[in-house]
Parts: C-alpha cells; structure tokens; sequence
C-alpha cells in the first residue's frame, strides 16, 4: 500500500514539473524595460533603445503607413529607435474602445520585424 501512494506522489510531482517546465520554455524571449523617456526592448538578436518623441517628429510615410493599417486610432505615444543606423519607430495608438495598439515601422513607413 506504501508503494502505491509514493508512485502516485512521484507522478503528481513529474507532472508537475513537466508543467513547469513548458511553461518556462514557452515564456517569450523578449522583455521590455521602461523608464519615463527611454525604453529598452530586446530580442533574440538586437538590443533597441525607444527614445520618446513628439509626433509631429514622425515621419510622414509612418504616419501615413499607422493610419492605413489602424485607421480608428489615434496616436497617443511615440518613440524612436536606431538599428544599424536606421530610425526604427514604435507607435502606441489607441481605438475608439480605449484599447491599445503597438506598432513598429521603418522611416519609409514599412513594418519593422526584428531580425530581418
């Protein structure tokens, strides 16, 4: 009767940690530190610095780009990057509901991907 309970305990504790585990390795790779002007994103491979700037700085093909692809939005947030001398541009724009959306162009209003 020992045996059976210690092999049932050894079971809950392999599933247990097997859960662990998964969800360990399919927490996302990337994270976000944020302070009141800079914001530091990393990913697999590049390490961006988002510098806040006003809107009116945003380029006209990004703005452009943000409107056609969120067109009930409005941007409340934005902020400035360089990846190999490129200005990368991350973008918070909020909806009519309130909700957020975050988005990231290149200065020619293409969508940025990290990495490529």
């Amino acid at each position: 009767m020992f045996n059976l309970k210690c092999t049932a305990m050894k079971r809950k504790f392999l599933f247990v940690l097997t859960a662990l585990v998964l969800f360990i390795a399919a927490m996302p790779l990337s994270y976000a530190v944020n302070d009141e002007k800079s914001e530091t994103v990393m990913t697999s491979q590049d390490e961006l610095t988002f510098n806040e700037i006003e809107v009116k700085d945003v380029p006209e093909a990004v703005l452009k780009a943000a409107k056609k692809e969120h067109p009930d939005t409005e941007i409340t947030e934005a902020r400035e990057a360089t990846v190999a001398g490129e200005k990368i541009y991350k973008l918070v724009l909020k909806n009519a509901d309130g909700e957020e959306v975050i988005a990231l162009y290149n200065s020619d209003g293409s969508n940025y991907t990290p990495n490529s």
